[in-house]
């Protein structure tokens, strides 16, 4: 896994807004389908 991808997850828990969509965006960019998993983690840790 790339670094980004894990700095991606740790943040999804800890801030969804940057963890999710910054970084799930910049890994998109690279890797559609992890980026995508980022960015729906984070709207799924955002509703809980």
């Amino acid at each position: 896994m790339d670094i980004l991808v894990i700095i991606g997850l740790i943040l999804a828990f800890i801030n969804p807004v940057i963890g999710g969509v910054l970084v799930g965006y910049i890994v998109w960019l690279q890797e559609p389908v992890v980026g995508l998993q980022l960015i729906v983690l984070s709207f799924t840790m955002m509703s809980l």
